[in-house]
């Protein structure tokens, strides 16, 4: 009886929502399949191979939390929670790079790219350990943060890397029976100096750890990636 209230509650909760998150909604309902999409992980990909979508219509970057609480336990507990991770010090610096050009040209992304302007990579991984105000921004939250559910707990989710983002896809389409076409790589930051890449990883990477360390602990967990806790 309270899932049914929740479910009830959850359709009116829905009805509020513009049409492209009520779109997006709808997707979720009809392919079985619940797509957590955390930023910077090749997850415009999965967007188009499971819904068709070519933009980032809908929620966006919304949480397991407000899936549950949008959908409705019924549907929530019977559909496929998916969600793409990617290694954090990968991930860190294809958001600096990402944000450096410009991110997603919204008004945020400027004030985000004035504030990085003659910043390094490692002068802000310096800052990323120490403002809170930094690590709470979309691109930077831990990976982590976006599969929590209200109570703080992570939700059940089948989690694909972007390092092997095709072959994980469609090892779970054949596992689940879900409709996920062929995976693409999409959205790929702009070039960059392999030496400096490397010399910014080799600078920075122990802040990495630390400030993403329930990331690398999931990734480990799941995976048993030796260089997710190395």
């Amino acid at each position: 009886m309270l899932d049914v209230l929740r479910d009830l509650k959850a359709s009116v909760r829905r009805r509020n929502m513009p049409a492209d998150v009520r779109r997006y909604l709808r997707l979720c309902r009809q392919t079985g399949a619940v797509f957590i999409h955390i930023p910077k992980t090749g997850g415009k990909s999965m967007l188009r191979a499971l819904y068709g979508l070519d933009t980032h219509e809908g929620p966006g970057h919304a949480t397991a939390a407000f899936y549950a609480a949008a959908l409705g336990p019924s549907t929530w507990k019977r559909g496929v929670k998916i969600a793409v991770m990617r290694d954090p010090w990968e991930r860190a610096y294809s958001a600096y790079t990402f944000a450096l050009a410009g991110g997603f040209k919204l008004p945020a992304d400027d004030h985000r790219k004035a504030a990085l302007h003659g910043v390094s990579f490692p002068e802000f991984v310096a800052r990323l350990s120490e403002e809170d105000a930094l690590r709470s921004d979309l691109l930077m939250r831990p990976q982590t943060s976006f599969l929590r559910l209200a109570d703080g707990s992570l939700c059940d989710v089948e989690l694909l890397r972007t390092e092997s983002l095709a072959e994980d896809a469609a090892r779970l389409a054949a596992r689940r029976g879900l409709p996920i076409d062929p995976v693409p790589h999409a959205n790929r930051s702009r070039p960059i100096d392999e030496d400096q890449r490397q010399s910014d990883r080799e600078a920075t990477i122990g802040i990495i750890r630390g400030v993403y360390a329930a990331d690398y602990d999931l990734l480990r967990t799941r995976f048993g990636d030796p260089a997710a806790g190395a």
